[in-house]
């Protein structure tokens, strides 16, 4: 089996591969065996508070009282949704045994694998960047039932790929040894004052559209 590029495992021990194929292009996916020790530990006492969203990916504030944004995915992805809705609505019209059928479906299969690898590659960059930098990482818990009955939310929360980045962060948070907590979704984090615990109640509580918190 040639490889183009060479494994970037070392002392990995190859349990098996298999051969997959996405669209018109092969794949060699493998399966390495590694030793225990072979990610490096975080040992700092740095946390921080991730929140996800649809037009912001990631609003992600810390200990040292720092700042991050992330672009939102949706933004880059929604011009090619656009073309695969209109190819999708080519395909009405032709004949299902046509070639022209062929060559119409095989474009939209790789506008939607173009998409798929746009949010893996954005998920994969966001949870590396956390749990190489911070110790506790903390998350809400999204609450998908209410998500899923609103029709236009369920649609942007499909698009945004939001499910994968608690799957990926799990992942990455036992094999670099982090502390991943998982605040319930009850949690009033956007009301309480993170330094001293102060609660807003009443008519002090912040809006939608508040962005920073005034003790």
């Amino acid at each position: 089996l040639k490889m183009k590029e060479e494994i970037r495992f070392k002392d990995a021990i190859i349990k098996s591969v298999a051969i997959l194929r996405e669209v018109d292009k092969y794949y060699a996916s493998f399966i390495f065996e590694l030793p225990n020790d072979y990610f490096p530990q975080i040992n700092n006492d740095l946390w921080c508070g991730v929140d996800l969203g649809i037009r912001t990916l990631a609003t992600v504030n810390d200990s040292n009282a720092e700042f991050y944004e992330f672009e939102s995915i949706y933004r880059k992805i929604r011009g090619l949704y656009k073309k695969a809705d209109y190819l999708k609505e080519l395909l009405k019209n032709k004949d299902p045994n046509s070639k022209n059928f062929d060559k119409v479906k095989a474009k939209q299969y790789q506008i939607y694998n173009r998409i798929r690898r746009i949010r893996l590659d954005a998920m994969h960059k966001l949870t590396t960047f956390l749990v190489r930098r911070y110790k506790y990482i903390s998350i809400e818990t999204l609450l998908t039932r209410n998500i899923m009955r609103n029709k236009l939310l369920r649609k942007l929360f499909h698009r945004a790929a939001l499910y994968q980045f608690r799957k990926q962060l799990q992942n990455k948070c036992a094999m670099y040894g982090n502390i991943l907590i998982e605040a319930p979704s009850n949690f009033a984090s956007s009301q309480k004052c993170f330094y001293c615990g102060y609660q807003k109640k009443g008519e002090e509580k912040l809006e939608i559209h508040d962005k920073i918190y005034k003790c």
